[in-house]
């Protein structure tokens, strides 16, 4: 896939049998446009399928989640905190969290929760000089904050599992 131009790629998503792939291409800095991208790739080995340019020049997308009742995906910035979503066979993301809204610091890691109706994030200082982390549930129809966990100053939370019982398990 390399030698498709997939550059940086950071965490994957499946759905309908493509696998979906935020990528950062931070050797592209000083071209506008197109520098934060989902690819979307064949499992089936028929390359890239398709490409959603994500928002902006500093968006660097980190974590990506698939919510299993809408197939919609959630994309997580680390640097501006910002999540977007690309709803079930968009060619565009649409904003879901903007930033300042409900996360601090940045999107990192991201999971979805069915059985609550949440999406997880971790919001981890990543240039933001806020010191700690949080685990933030965001009500999946609409992005507003349900639930927010603080962790202890110089936590980094860098991605969440919820287990069979809907225990969180954060790694750090």
């Amino acid at each position: 896939l390399l030698a498709e131009g997939l550059v940086t790629p950071t965490t994957v998503a499946v759905r309908n049998g493509s696998a979906f792939v935020p990528e950062g291409q931070l050797g592209r800095a000083g071209v506008l446009g197109g520098l934060f991208t989902v690819r979307e790739i064949s499992l089936q080995g028929a390359g890239i399928l398709s490409t959603v340019i994500l928002p902006g020049n500093d968006f660097f997308p980190e974590g990506i989640a698939l919510d299993p009742v809408s197939n919609d995906l959630f994309v997580g910035s680390i640097f501006q905190g910002e999540i977007v979503s690309i709803l079930d066979g968009a060619t565009r993301s649409l904003p879901f969290a903007l930033e300042g809204s409900v996360l601090q610091r940045g999107a990192v890691g991201t999971r979805v929760d069915a059985n609550l109706g949440l999406l997880w994030v971790c919001d981890t200082n990543f240039g933001k000089n806020i010191a700690g982390g949080a685990v933030v549930g965001l009500d999946i129809d609409d992005g507003t904050q349900i639930v927010r966990h603080e962790l202890p100053d110089g936590s980094f939370c860098n991605d969440i599992i919820i287990e069979a019982d809907g225990d969180l398990l954060v790694a750090e």
